[in-house]
Protein backbone atom coordinates (compact mmCIF):
# COMPACT_ATOMS: atom_id res chain seq x y z
CA UNK A 1 0.00 0.00 0.00
CA UNK A 2 2.91 2.34 0.65
CA UNK A 3 4.21 1.69 -2.86
CA UNK A 4 0.79 2.69 -4.21
CA UNK A 5 0.64 5.78 -2.00
CA UNK A 6 4.03 6.97 -3.29
CA UNK A 7 3.50 6.03 -6.93
CA UNK A 8 2.39 9.48 -8.09
CA UNK A 9 5.09 11.41 -6.23
CA UNK A 10 8.05 12.15 -8.52
CA UNK A 11 11.44 11.09 -7.20
CA UNK A 12 10.13 8.75 -4.52
CA UNK A 13 10.85 5.05 -4.57
CA UNK A 14 10.22 2.41 -1.99
CA UNK A 15 13.17 0.32 -0.92
CA UNK A 16 12.16 -2.74 1.07
CA UNK A 17 15.60 -4.32 1.47
CA UNK A 18 15.36 -4.17 5.25
CA UNK A 19 12.15 -6.18 5.16
CA UNK A 20 13.67 -8.72 2.78
CA UNK A 21 16.90 -9.12 4.76
CA UNK A 22 17.00 -12.25 6.90
CA UNK A 23 17.86 -11.96 10.56
CA UNK A 24 18.53 -8.68 12.31
CA UNK A 25 18.50 -5.69 9.99
CA UNK A 26 20.56 -2.61 10.80
CA UNK A 27 20.29 0.83 9.23
CA UNK A 28 24.08 0.91 9.09
CA UNK A 29 24.06 -2.11 6.73
CA UNK A 30 21.44 -0.50 4.53
CA UNK A 31 23.48 2.69 4.25
CA UNK A 32 26.53 0.66 3.27
CA UNK A 33 24.56 -1.18 0.57
CA UNK A 34 23.08 2.02 -0.83
CA UNK A 35 26.46 3.72 -0.97
CA UNK A 36 27.97 0.73 -2.78
CA UNK A 37 25.12 0.74 -5.31
CA UNK A 38 25.56 4.45 -5.97
CA UNK A 39 29.31 4.03 -6.35
CA UNK A 40 28.85 1.06 -8.71
CA UNK A 41 26.48 3.14 -10.86
CA UNK A 42 28.84 6.13 -10.82
CA UNK A 43 26.33 8.21 -8.92
CA UNK A 44 27.44 10.67 -6.31
CA UNK A 45 25.04 11.83 -3.65
CA UNK A 46 24.79 12.42 0.07
CA UNK A 47 22.19 10.28 1.80
CA UNK A 48 19.78 11.82 4.28
CA UNK A 49 18.24 9.75 7.06
CA UNK A 50 14.81 11.05 8.06
CA UNK A 51 13.96 10.59 11.73
CA UNK A 52 10.99 11.47 13.88
CA UNK A 53 11.62 12.68 17.43
CA UNK A 54 11.07 9.24 18.88
CA UNK A 55 13.68 7.68 16.58
CA UNK A 56 16.05 10.62 17.14
CA UNK A 57 15.83 10.17 20.91
CA UNK A 58 16.81 6.51 20.62
CA UNK A 59 19.32 7.04 17.80
CA UNK A 60 22.39 7.09 20.11
CA UNK A 61 21.61 3.45 20.98
CA UNK A 62 21.46 2.35 17.34
CA UNK A 63 23.98 -0.10 15.97
CA UNK A 64 27.07 1.90 14.90
CA UNK A 65 25.36 5.28 15.39
CA UNK A 66 28.74 6.96 15.74
CA UNK A 67 29.64 5.78 12.22
CA UNK A 68 26.25 6.52 10.67
CA UNK A 69 26.57 10.23 11.43
CA UNK A 70 29.68 10.40 9.24
CA UNK A 71 27.98 8.68 6.31
CA UNK A 72 24.61 10.41 6.15
CA UNK A 73 22.98 13.65 7.21
CA UNK A 74 20.27 13.30 9.84
CA UNK A 75 17.05 15.25 9.31
CA UNK A 76 14.83 15.27 12.37
CA UNK A 77 11.16 16.13 11.98
CA UNK A 78 9.86 17.97 15.02
CA UNK A 79 6.20 18.22 15.94
CA UNK A 80 4.81 21.51 17.26
CA UNK A 81 5.39 21.94 20.98
CA UNK A 82 7.82 19.04 21.23
CA UNK A 83 11.36 19.46 22.48
CA UNK A 84 13.87 16.86 21.37
CA UNK A 85 15.11 14.99 24.43
CA UNK A 86 18.69 13.80 24.21
CA UNK A 87 20.53 11.93 26.97
CA UNK A 88 23.03 14.04 28.95
CA UNK A 89 25.88 11.57 28.43
CA UNK A 90 25.53 11.73 24.66
CA UNK A 91 28.68 12.16 22.59
CA UNK A 92 29.01 15.68 21.24
CA UNK A 93 29.33 14.42 17.64
CA UNK A 94 26.02 12.55 17.78
CA UNK A 95 24.31 15.45 19.58
CA UNK A 96 25.51 17.88 16.91
CA UNK A 97 24.37 15.56 14.11
CA UNK A 98 20.90 15.27 15.63
CA UNK A 99 20.54 19.01 16.23
CA UNK A 100 22.02 20.16 12.92
CA UNK A 101 18.99 19.61 10.68
CA UNK A 102 15.74 19.86 12.61
CA UNK A 103 12.66 20.82 10.68
CA UNK A 104 9.16 21.53 11.96
CA UNK A 105 6.50 19.20 10.66
CA UNK A 106 2.77 19.87 10.83
CA UNK A 107 0.75 17.88 13.28
CA UNK A 108 -1.58 15.64 11.31
CA UNK A 109 -4.34 14.21 13.38
CA UNK A 110 -4.56 10.97 11.44
CA UNK A 111 -4.26 7.47 12.79
CA UNK A 112 -4.59 4.05 11.21
CA UNK A 113 -7.13 3.18 13.92
CA UNK A 114 -9.27 6.15 12.90
CA UNK A 115 -9.01 5.23 9.23
CA UNK A 116 -10.00 1.61 9.85
CA UNK A 117 -12.90 2.81 12.00
CA UNK A 118 -14.09 5.17 9.27
CA UNK A 119 -13.76 2.40 6.69
CA UNK A 120 -15.77 -0.01 8.81
CA UNK A 121 -18.54 2.62 9.07
CA UNK A 122 -18.38 3.24 5.31
CA UNK A 123 -17.38 6.87 5.82
CA UNK A 124 -15.45 8.88 3.24
CA UNK A 125 -11.67 8.46 3.59
CA UNK A 126 -10.39 10.09 0.41
CA UNK A 127 -8.95 12.97 2.43
CA UNK A 128 -6.96 10.54 4.58
CA UNK A 129 -5.87 7.83 2.15
CA UNK A 130 -4.77 8.07 -1.51
CA UNK A 131 -7.36 6.77 -3.99
CA UNK A 132 -5.04 3.97 -5.20
CA UNK A 133 -4.72 2.70 -1.64
CA UNK A 134 -8.49 2.79 -1.13
CA UNK A 135 -8.88 0.84 -4.37
CA UNK A 136 -6.38 -1.74 -3.10
CA UNK A 137 -8.17 -2.04 0.25
CA UNK A 138 -11.46 -2.58 -1.52
CA UNK A 139 -10.08 -5.01 -4.13
CA UNK A 140 -8.46 -7.14 -1.44
CA UNK A 141 -11.39 -6.83 0.94
CA UNK A 142 -9.15 -5.63 3.74
CA UNK A 143 -10.88 -4.78 7.02
CA UNK A 144 -13.73 -7.02 5.78
CA UNK A 145 -15.79 -4.29 4.13
CA UNK A 146 -17.10 -4.06 0.57
CA UNK A 147 -17.53 -0.28 0.25
CA UNK A 148 -14.88 2.04 1.61
CA UNK A 149 -16.49 5.40 1.33
CA UNK A 150 -14.96 6.55 -1.96
CA UNK A 151 -16.51 9.92 -2.74
CA UNK A 152 -16.94 9.03 -6.40
CA UNK A 153 -18.99 5.90 -5.70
Amino acid sequence: MLRLALSDIPGFTLDDRELQREGVSYTYDTIQELQQEFKKNNRSCRLVLLLGEDAAASFPKWHRADEIIHQVDLLVGQRPGYTLFLPKDLSSAIAQALKRWVTPIPMMDISSTEIRGRLSKRLYCGHLVPAKVLDYIQAHRLYSMEDYGRKDE
